[in-house]
């Protein structure tokens, strides 16, 4: 699975494996850091959980587990990784308000 958005692209290996590259200025590569990255690199999930779905916004990364944990990371500005706050996260964080929740 490949997903493009305005500025990065992240995709998912048939293993499982999340990555990432492009523009990382907000964390939207989820890789720790703000670094661009001209070739993909391999993003750490929570439990080396592995994903199955992934959507790029304009600054941020969304990604579900095959258990069907949500995940979000990069900007939240406008609370759009739906963390309860407005902070950037640089790495894949799980969405605590759908935890109890399957996707």
């Amino acid at each position: 699975m490949v997903a493009a958005g305005a500025e990065h692209t992240a995709a998912i290996s048939k293993e499982g494996a999340l990555y990432g590259w492009g523009w990382g200025r907000y964390g939207n590569l989820g890789l720790g850091d703000r670094n661009d990255r001209l070739v993909p690199q391999k993003v750490s999930t929570l439990n080396e959980e592995k994903m199955n779905i992934v959507a790029c916004g304009w600054r941020h990364t969304i990604s579900v587990s095959v258990i069907g944990g949500l995940y979000t990371y990069g900007w939240s500005k406008y609370g759009q990784l739906g963390h309860g706050d407005f902070e950037d996260h640089l790495v894949p964080y799980k969405v605590e308000a759908l935890a109890n929740s399957s996707i």
